[in-house]
């Protein structure tokens, strides 16, 4: 078994006591109280059993709680002399083929599944049982899930890999939320990479529901609340509480993976988010990540919900910084311009002479730090009015500080970089807006923005 296998919850008897499945389940997905004794299904089969007369079993891909994994033989494609006759089976545990409900759960869930038709998300081609056994059948992959890749890269995968594998497991996801379809269990053995470079997202056929009130009776799906499972190390804290499903939750385990793929570790050591306080473990920023992504994905394993990113678009947006820059020759000049100075500006030569930090009076050390605080949150939600505040403050407070100067770098990459500008007029206008603000018009570097525009010819 791998650490990221299914098992089921332990419960004490009494209806009234739950026991909360401890830190040494690890990377294991635990079922939530509710379903029955684990049944006499069998959890393995032989290679060349039979399945519904129709697939015949020709090897072990994978094992986990929840299930294993088998290559088949569909016969009928066989008969037909399908180029490709082979599909994956994922036969269902005991404990989940015994629950009185899944079997109607499943097939509900397989009515929304067929519409997350993306190239990020793995195909579920149908669920169905034969005798006890319950199973759902899948498209084959060739390569490797993200739990080996990371085992292989202990200190973490290049950077192109990095973004290749974030760009695909996010891509699928906010395709998911936009059809109100929460995973609810994601993490590095739920998600595979083809031989091609091709990222799958995996077992979304025992995802979640969001809530919504406007949604149809045929939208309600398999219940993870009810039957499914979480995953101690990669579950958000509204999991554990069974709040209702919502995007926090795969944004919260994304963040958790992002961390994984950039050192080779994860963030918390794989302490369940409720304990993760009492152990008082705080990640620091991996070198991999340029500040800007590193906000993207602290922000991302936030414990508590009001903290942590609104959506899977936010996380894309602020961790790719994809800019919409027009490609008039105007623009396309100042972005040459604006970018080098940019470079310049968010790795400067020198650092302007600040006063110590501890030389500071107790009180203004106390007032800087949460002037500070408040400035970063502030950035989370791009609302940059607020943070250069925030910064104005402490830079009245602690001239030169390096934290404002930091942080004052992101606010000028997110908004002339990753925001952009749809003119060249539009981009005057931002660079005038920000050189508005002391702890922006003191830095050589976002002057040279403005020289550079009024050179232009």
């Amino acid at each position: 078994m791998t650490d990221d296998q299914t098992i089921p919850e332990l419960k004490a008897q009494a209806a009234d006591k739950t026991v909360v499945a401890p830190t040494a389940l690890g990377d294991k997905t635990v079922l939530r109280p509710g379903a029955t004794a684990a049944s006499t299904t069998p959890s393995k089969l032989a290679v060349g059993a039979l399945i519904k007369d129709r697939f015949r079993i020709t090897a072990v891909l994978g094992t986990g709680g929840m299930g294993t994994v088998y290559q088949a033989l569909e016969l009928r494609k066989e008969e037909a002399s399908d180029s490709d006759p082979h599909v994956a089976i994922k036969v269902l545990s005991g404990e989940l083929a015994a629950h009185a409900q899944s079997f109607i759960m499943l097939q509900r869930e397989y009515r929304n599944s067929q519409e997350l038709a993306h190239p990020n998300i793995i195909t579920v081609y149908d669920f169905d049982r034969d005798g006890e056994l319950v199973y759902m059948t899948m498209e084959e992959l060739n390569g490797k899930p993200l739990d080996e890749i990371i085992s292989e890269n202990p200190r973490g995968v290049d950077p192109a890999q990095l973004a290749s594998i974030l760009d695909g497991i996010t891509a699928g996801l906010e395709y998911a939320h936009s059809k109100q379809i929460i995973h609810s269990d994601l993490k590095p053995s739920n998600i595979f990479v083809l031989d091609s470079g091709v990222v799958k997202v995996l077992d979304f056929g025992i995802a979640r529901a969001a809530s919504d009130s406007s949604a149809s009776g045929n939208q309600t799906v398999f219940d993870a609340g009810e039957l499914g499972g979480l995953t101690p190390s990669y579950a958000s804290v509204e999991m554990f509480q069974g709040q209702d499903p919502s995007p926090g939750d795969d944004i919260y385990a994304l963040g958790l993976i992002a961390y994984e793929l950039a050192t080779g570790k994860h963030p918390y050591d794989r302490t369940p988010a409720t304990q993760v306080p009492a152990v008082g473990k705080a990640p620091g920023k991996p070198d991999a990540l340029r500040p800007r992504q590193w906000r993207a994905v602290k922000s991302a394993i936030a414990l508590g919900k009001e903290q942590r990113l609104p959506s899977i678009h936010e996380f894309r947006r602020l961790y790719f910084g994809k800019s919409r820059w027009l490609a008039a020759a105007a623009v396309v000049f100042l972005l040459v311009a604006v970018t080098a100075a940019a470079t310049r500006y968010l790795s400067p030569d020198t650092e302007l002479a600040a006063v110590p930090f501890e030389s500071l009076p107790a009180n203004v050390q106390e007032t800087v730090t949460e002037q500070l605080e408040m400035a970063e949150e502030s950035l989370t939600f791009r609302d940059y009015n607020a943070a250069l505040f925030h910064l104005e403050r402490v830079n009245a407070l602690h001239p030169n500080s390096p934290e404002a100067r930091s942080r004052a770098a992101e606010i000028v990459e997110d908004v002339l970089v990753v925001d952009g500008a749809a003119t060249a007029e539009d981009l005057e206008k931002k660079v005038d807006n920000l050189l508005m603000y002391e702890v922006m018009a003191s830095n050589k570097q976002l002057m040279e923005f403005k020289e550079a525009m009024e050179a232009k010819p």
